[in-house]
């Protein structure tokens, strides 16, 4: 996969612990074969698009990954950079208590008075949550925003209605309808927010395997989830100042405390993205957890 002039990606690499030297061989590998196509500069790991799981685990090893995000051992980051590869950029992954946030807490009161200021404010927008009914329509709905609303941040890579309809029937049975919400203005989309259950804890107690018999187990533990995974946010341009990101944000945590959830990981977030890490870190207070790295290494032509 290639984006922008000169760059290549790399992504979906394992190894066993003790295999530098096998490491380093396949990451030279892929250098050679870019700069024999005319790249200069070899990016990774994505896996196997900015779309999907990307970045390296630097930080945060003692941590259960979350649905959708990557985990890797700590001598992965050796591996990679006695390969002679350096940082290009860092994602940020952060985790949220909701204990910290109940109701009768101070935490609690904040948000509900923040969320109120914000409708009062701007009674122009509405919020409602994903309709199953209308599911692949609703999709489709929240594809428009996220695609509008990220078309300039790095490493944009525009995303297929295939790819997205292929994921949403993968995640349709374990979507929880009150944590994706939508928010309109004058009954037009002007922002989104999707978080799921995290469903990795089930699929690792099956060893990722749905069949013959893994799949009765997986639906079993599924139920009663009380962690989740924020991993979208968007507000259009033209509707930024109203507060819409952080009323998304406050307004999802209140949501899934009634529904019973105990955690939220809110990730990944672009290390210079100052506007999406001042608002988290404003709007809750968060715990900064985890970093992931991608890394970048000429190859040369």
């Amino acid at each position: 996969v290639t984006v922008g002039e000169g760059v290549g990606f790399v992504g979906l690499c394992e190894g066993a612990p003790e295999g530098a030297g096998g490491a380093g061989a396949l990451l030279g590998a892929a250098g050679a074969w870019w700069s024999q196509r005319g790249r200069d500069t070899i990016r990774g790991p994505v896996n196997p698009s900015m779309n999907a799981e990307c970045g390296l685990l630097i930080e945060g090893f003692d941590m259960m990954p979350m649905v959708m995000m990557p985990y890797n051992p700590r001598a992965y980051v050796d591996f990679v950079e006695t390969a002679g590869f350096g940082k290009c950029k860092d994602l940020y992954a952060y985790l949220i208590h909701h204990k910290d946030m109940l109701p009768g807490s101070e935490k609690h009161e904040r948000l509900v008075r923040i969320v109120s200021v914000l409708r009062r404010r701007h009674p122009e927008v509405h919020l409602h949550c994903l309709d199953m009914k209308k599911y692949q329509q609703e999709i489709l709905r929240f594809l428009a925003v996220f695609e509008e609303a990220r078309g300039q941040n790095w490493g944009y890579v525009p995303l297929t209605e295939e790819e997205i309809l292929e994921t949403a029937a993968e995640m349709k049975m374990v979507v929880d309808p009150e944590v994706i919400i939508f928010a309109e203005v004058d009954d037009e989309p002007a922002g989104a927010l999707i978080a799921i259950p995290n469903i990795s804890g089930p699929l690792k107690s099956i060893n990722g395997r749905l069949f013959p018999f893994g799949f009765l187990k997986f639906l079993r533990e599924i139920k009663g989830l009380d962690t989740m995974r924020v991993l979208g946010i968007a507000a259009l341009e033209k509707h930024r100042a109203k507060g819409i990101t952080a009323l998304l944000l406050m307004e999802v945590i209140l949501r899934s405390i009634e529904a019973g959830y105990h955690t939220a990981e809110a990730s990944w977030v672009l290390e210079d993205n100052d506007m999406s890490n001042r608002t988290i870190s404003k709007a809750l207070n968060p715990t900064r957890y985890k970093t992931y790295r991608i890394y970048e290494k000429s190859v040369g032509v």
